[in-house]
């Protein structure tokens, strides 16, 4: 066989070798066809994945936050606002304790001051020489044989009577009263002449 015959067999060769237009068309649509199944099978995770990732961010836009931006279970919820409540309850109830405190400190002072100098007002006989004269508003008088009057103003202090003479060399004093009726009892206190003395006194009708 010479070198012609060779290469003309070597050429057939390749010729069958290689393929027809009809299967090399076959193996291209196969190839796409494979390409697109591929495809939708990655397609199928990624939707899910966006699906998902849209739901979670659904859910996170709709979970209430606090103030610091963490989320805050019903149960946390419920129990700040129980605090708040129970805060605000607590604040009124106290306001409305000291409101109270005020009026009745107020109320107990004006009615009491004036009760307590009221309740000596008039004129009251120790004996037939000596009179005392309250007159309900803190002033009053001492008057011995109708002659010598010894202003004072008087102040009262729970049970004690604290008179305060006008003239200096008259010695100021305090005395613990009661009255029962239409009779005054003093008891000597500070400043008289005899400290724990007795002295009855009568009002005048």
């Amino acid at each position: 066989m010479d070198e012609q015959e060779k290469e003309l067999e070597e050429i057939l060769r390749m010729f069958d070798k290689a393929p027809s237009p009809s299967s090399e068309r076959n193996n291209q649509a196969q190839m796409r066809q494979n390409n697109l199944q591929s495809r939708q099978i990655s397609q199928k995770p990624i939707d899910a994945e966006r699906t998902a990732r849209t739901s979670n961010h659904t859910a996170y836009k709709r979970q209430p936050q606090s103030s610091k931006g963490r989320y805050l279970s019903p149960k946390r919820k419920a129990a700040i606002k129980r605090r708040k409540r129970q805060r605000a309850v607590i604040v009124s109830l106290f306001a409305l304790l000291i409101v109270i405190l005020i009026v009745v400190l107020i109320c107990k002072g004006c009615a009491g001051g004036k009760k307590d100098l009221s309740v000596l007002q008039g004129t009251w006989y120790y004996d037939q020489y000596t009179e005392y004269e309250f007159d309900g508003k803190g002033n009053g008088c001492m008057c011995i044989d109708k002659t010598n009057h010894y202003e004072f103003t008087y102040d009262i202090d729970g049970d004690t009577l604290k008179v305060d003479y006008a003239l200096d060399y008259v010695t100021d004093c305090e005395y613990t009263y009661t009255v029962d009726g239409d009779k005054l009892t003093l008891v000597g206190g500070n400043g008289t002449v005899e400290p724990g003395k007795v002295y009855e006194l009568t009002k005048q009708e």
